[in-house]
């Protein structure tokens, strides 16, 4: 009986273990203009953002369905007074370089053009 327990303790505590490191956070955003991402242009409205921090990935849904994904990964960054986006020029418009949500002390960094894929 102690074993069976000791054995469900333990597997509890793996997969709490686990959900910490394989985290994967969720915002809504509401860009005022279109920006680039992965090759694909976001139209400027409201979109959920989705960042997985084990697989080094950022989705971008809009009316419930991705429309575009990016590698990323997040870095420490000094806490935000207001979500900050930022983008610099591109051949197609402004590339989405990084995002910084109020309140927070990480910046999600993302690597355009390079491998995750675009989804049109």
């Amino acid at each position: 009986m102690k074993i069976r327990s000791l054995l469900i303790g333990s597997v509890l505590t793996a997969l709490i273990a686990f959900s910490v490191f394989a985290e994967v956070k969720s915002k809504s955003i509401t860009f005022s203009k279109d920006v680039n991402v992965n090759g694909v242009t976001l139209k400027a409205g409201k979109y959920k953002i989705e960042f997985d921090s084990e697989k080094n990935e950022i989705s971008f849904a809009r009316d419930g369905k991705v429309v575009a994904k990016a590698t990323a990964h997040a870095e420490a960054a000094p806490k935000a007074t207001g979500t900050r986006v930022e983008t610099t020029p591109g051949e197609n418009g402004d590339l989405l370089i990084a995002i910084t949500f109020n309140g927070k002390d990480q910046r999600i960094v993302l690597a355009n053009g390079q491998s995750a894929g675009a989804t049109k």
